[in-house]
């Protein structure tokens, strides 16, 4: 008859070993595949959401409330990417436009009447400048880059 009882405690630690890396490795790909891609994209939306509002609030700060003469220069802040990608703000009848992988996001621009054009498209790898020019005529609102 043979003596086993040495390997048993080895057998067992191999087993315990094997279920706790398939235990993990079961959790990354429950994680991975489905949760932290949903969280991540819903991070994304969150951010457009919070780019395209500053920048829409930016825009319509920039424009005086009563002056009809006007030369103002504002810089914006915003991310450089979302969802680590580039994205582009342009300005399509009076709606500001956010437009990133993944996500679109366009926002109303409430503008005083004398506003008489609003004109630009932004690609956030450079830095936001909003440019305000008017006479009696109207007024010129028109987002600029400004190189990085």
């Amino acid at each position: 008859m043979t003596d086993t009882r040495a390997a048993t405690p080895a057998v067992s630690k191999a087993l315990e070993a094997s279920l706790v890396v398939l235990f993990v490795g079961f959790l990354v790909t429950a994680l991975y595949g489905g949760f932290v891609p949903t969280h991540r994209a819903a991070a994304a939306d969150a951010v457009a959401d919070r780019a395209a509002s500053t920048a829409a609030a930016a825009i319509e700060d920039a424009v005086p409330v009563a002056a009809s003469r006007v030369s103002v220069t504002r810089r914006v802040s915003l991310p450089e990417r979302i969802h680590g990608d580039p994205y582009t703000l342009s300005v399509t009848d009076r709606r500001l436009v956010l437009d990133a992988t993944g996500a679109r996001v366009t926002i109303p621009l409430v503008l005083p009447e004398r506003v008489a054009s609003i004109r630009g498209t932004w690609h956030s790898t450079r830095r936001l400048r909003v440019r305000v020019t008017g006479s009696d005529a109207g007024i010129s609102v028109r987002l600029a880059e400004v190189a990085a």
